[in-house]
């Protein structure tokens, strides 16, 4: 979902400021479109997201069938993880997004706690839920 947010060169906005809701659904329904496309060449495609339930409501609408996983990490789990990436987000917008996740969770069909999981078990296990689905 990054990179397609990215193709905005100008102007774009994260969620937090002003017109970044906007931005936020606009991204959601491109690759919605491109997962559609996707799709319908049979292919399987994985969208990775921040979700909320606005953007839940888009991928349901757009994507009638798609499986919602929510990958779960508690809150300082998460600042962890984020501490070996290289910083994308102030503090302040880290905790933010996480504090949205918390308050107002995604209607998500699967809820995983990841928490204790690394990254190859993590895909193992959103790919045991998926063959299940």
């Amino acid at each position: 979902m990054d990179d397609v947010r990215q193709f905005v060169v100008s102007g774009l906005a994260p969620v937090w400021e002003p017109d970044g809701p906007r931005q936020m659904l606009l991204a959601v329904r491109n690759a919605c479109a491109l997962a559609a496309n996707l799709r319908g060449d049979g292919f399987d495609v994985v969208l990775a997201d921040v979700l909320d339930p606005a953007t839940v409501a888009v991928h349901r609408e757009r994507l009638p069938d798609v499986l919602v996983v929510h990958l779960v990490v508690p809150f300082e789990e998460a600042r962890r993880r984020a501490a070996t990436r290289p910083v994308w987000l102030t503090e302040e917008e880290f905790a933010w997004l996480h504090r949205r996740d918390a308050e107002d969770p995604p209607a998500a069909d699967v809820r995983l706690d990841v928490a204790d999981l690394d990254l190859a078990a993590q895909v193992a296990a959103v790919e045991e839920v998926w063959a299940r689905a």
